[in-house]
């Protein structure tokens, strides 16, 4: 964070004249300031991501390729980017991740011999029956 943002005298961030050091202390101190202090952080970490370098990489001004969705401007995407449906999308997509990480170390780990399930600690005298028991309902839930 910028330091030029806060002075003894002046909190550019919340426009605030600070005239004596309790006012000062009471300012920098309170939710008020932390809140805009935080909206001032997520809206230029955002506008940073609009930024194109070149490589052929999307323009997140204009397409959220998470969230499939298009904005006519960018105050319209930033307020994508902070919203509430983005980071839901956000945190599916990281689940995915893992999940998909999980799922192909199990599946590789079948290939090697006869077919083991590790998590269920059951073995399988075929790959389509061990591919069966992965995708069940008991595998999944364990």
């Amino acid at each position: 964070m910028r330091k030029d943002l806060f002075t003894d005298a002046f909190c550019k961030v919340c426009v605030a004249v600070l005239q004596s050091e309790s006012q000062r202390m009471s300012h920098y101190e309170s939710k008020k300031h932390a809140r805009k202090v935080c909206l001032y952080a997520q809206m230029h970490l955002a506008l940073a991501c609009f930024q194109v370098h070149g490589s052929g990489e999307e323009d997140k001004s204009k397409h959220c390729s998470l969230c499939n969705m298009f904005f006519s401007c960018p105050i319209t995407a930033l307020s994508h980017y902070l919203g509430k449906i983005h980071a839901k999308n956000l945190k599916q997509a990281s689940r995915d991740k893992v999940l998909m990480a999980v799922q192909n170390s199990l599946f590789s780990v079948a290939w090697r011999g006869p077919y083991t399930c590790r998590v269920c600690n059951v073995m399988f005298s075929s790959i389509e029956m061990y591919r069966s028991h992965v995708q069940g309902k008991k595998h999944q839930i364990r």
